[in-house]
């Protein structure tokens, strides 16, 4: 093998890795913003039926689907590209996987305020549930370079804060704010997840006409 044929090869390893990084990164962000949004209307509709604030313990059925899900896609992802890993990757993996403690940390705390009936500190799992995946998805925008991811994940922190003053200026949350919380997420996961995986088609299309 000459040089610039070990030069070809490592290129081409290099674009197989971003590429298996985008479709990966769609599929995930889909997954979770679209059980996220799916909860969240559900939720709506129920609170604005029965008129009781309790239908948000139906937002527990986000971590239960979306791990459920998520684990089907990973399969199918192994499957099909495998297991290899980069330094990327594991900035990315490493980031959610803060998210992810967040957010059973902040579920624990807030399901034993609920059970004691203070069902108004849920409020405290709306925010972070904002903050929280905006702080990761704005972070693996910055490493992927993909400015649809920043944006929307910025945007999404910047709901959660809204939430919160809201509820610091003794202000009643209105069952509206579970529409705002589905629409962040289309915002922070569903048009980002969609934008990488037509890109990796792109890039897959392109290097078979090669």
């Amino acid at each position: 093998m000459t040089e610039k044929e070990s030069l070809e090869l490592i290129s081409q390893m290099i674009r197989q890795t971003k590429d298996r990084l985008a479709i990966g990164s769609g599929n995930l962000l889909l997954v979770w913003g679209y059980v996220c949004v799916a909860v969240s209307l559900l939720v709506y509709g129920l609170v604005m039926y029965t008129r009781d604030a309790r239908m948000c313990i139906l937002y527990f059925l986000v971590p239960v689907l979306g791990a459920c899900l998520q684990g089907f896609v990973l399969k199918r992802m192994q499957r099909k590209y495998g297991n290899a890993e980069n330094f990327t990757t594991r900035i990315v993996n490493k980031v959610w996987g803060v998210v992810g403690i967040v957010f059973i940390i902040a579920t624990v705390v807030c399901a034993y305020f609920f059970m004691m009936a203070h069902t108004t500190t849920w409020v405290a799992m709306f925010v972070l549930g904002l903050v929280a995946p905006g702080f990761g998805c704005t972070v693996t925008g910055y490493v992927l370079r993909e400015t649809s991811m920043v944006v929307g994940g910025y945007m999404g922190i910047a709901l959660g804060v809204a939430m919160l003053c809201t509820v610091l200026s003794d202000s009643v949350l209105p069952a509206a704010w579970c529409l705002a919380f589905a629409a962040s997420y289309v915002l922070m996961m569903v048009v980002p997840g969609h934008y990488l995986n037509r890109k990796a088609r792109r890039q897959n299309h392109k290097e078979c006409e090669r």
